[in-house]
């Protein structure tokens, strides 16, 4: 039968697997993300592509246009007109906005304290990923640091997309809600400072996009983010921390489960043996004529007389 790798508390050197762990490690499933997390990215995605699709076709100034002037014709056609285009983007991006709130804010223990522990720290291993990770794209044979649930790359996007959704959002909300905002100045610089948050981050998507979906290496990242889990193989070879973490967690609580197991079983083996000793007891009583309910009588008699 084939065995795990040793785990250790701290991410052990790098050896070499046997064929049969390999195959081991390729049946075998961690869970990466949960059905929260799943839900809430494809949300993400889809909200992405219509507000991306509708906000480009709202910028009317000839400075700021990025997409064909058709674009623009064939989204305020569809939304019927300009007016109902920018209802429809603000719309959904309010829901978006809400959606996400709803879930840092019920999901603050649980889901933001992990993201935010997960995503917004980066530490040596992390810097030398992003070295080491140039060098191998450049074509040089190196070795890449361990990585915890999420590489450095993915580290610097999380923290891009979050901070550049909250400049996307505060601004988003200083457009819609223009007639409220007692400064025309912060109205003057919203729509330069939304547009550039959204490039930050849709260049960002643009990586994200090609590394998870095209780039081989991280085929399982890929599907895990529909399925929720890898493999220990891909975990072992990328997210080394996580997967030596992961693994001491389940040791843990295999221990655990071993020890509620024994102390249950000793406490019925101490039950059937208290059990069988009372037996004996009362046989022996009976044997040497005086049982229990004997001796009840002769008390009750005592007590009459």
């Amino acid at each position: 039968m084939s065995q795990t790798p040793v785990v250790e508390t701290e991410a052990p050197a790098e050896e070499v697997l046997s064929v049969e762990q390999i195959k081991a490690m390729r049946e075998r499933r961690i869970k990466k993300h949960d059905s929260s997390g799943v839900l809430l990215h494809w949300f993400n995605a889809a909200c992405w592509l219509f507000l991306v699709a509708t906000g480009l076709a709202t910028v009317s100034n000839p400075a700021y246009a990025i997409v064909p002037i058709e674009w623009t014709r064939l989204m305020r056609a569809v939304f019927g007109g300009t007016s109902g285009l920018i209802f429809w983007h603000a719309a959904v991006g309010l829901l978006w906005a809400g959606v996400l709130m709803v879930h840092i804010v019920f999901g603050w223990r649980s889901l933001t304290v992990p993201f935010l522990k997960n995503n917004f720290w980066l530490d040596r291993d992390d810097v030398m990923w992003l070295v080491f990770r140039a060098q191998r794209i450049l074509g040089k044979d190196v070795k890449l640091p361990p990585q915890g649930p999420f590489n450095a790359g993915q580290k610097i996007f999380g923290i891009i997309v979050t901070l550049g959704s909250i400049v996307i959002l505060l601004s988003g909300l200083v457009l819609v809600f223009r007639p409220y905002v007692p400064d025309t100045a912060w109205v003057a610089w919203a729509l330069p400072v939304h547009l550039f948050a959204v490039g930050a981050v849709c260049t960002g998507l643009c990586i994200h996009i090609y590394m998870g979906g095209v780039f081989p290496e991280e085929k399982q990242a890929f599907f895990s983010i529909f399925t929720g889990e890898v493999n220990e193989l891909y975990a072992y070879s990328h997210h080394r921390k996580w997967y030596t973490e992961v693994k001491k967690e389940e040791a843990e609580w295999e221990e655990k489960l071993r020890d509620r197991y024994e102390r249950t079983n000793n406490r019925k083996a101490n039950e059937l043996v208290r059990h069988e000793e009372q037996e004996k007891a009362d046989g022996q009583s009976f044997r040497a004529g005086i049982s229990p309910a004997a001796d009840e009588n002769a008390e009750e008699k005592a007590e009459e007389d």
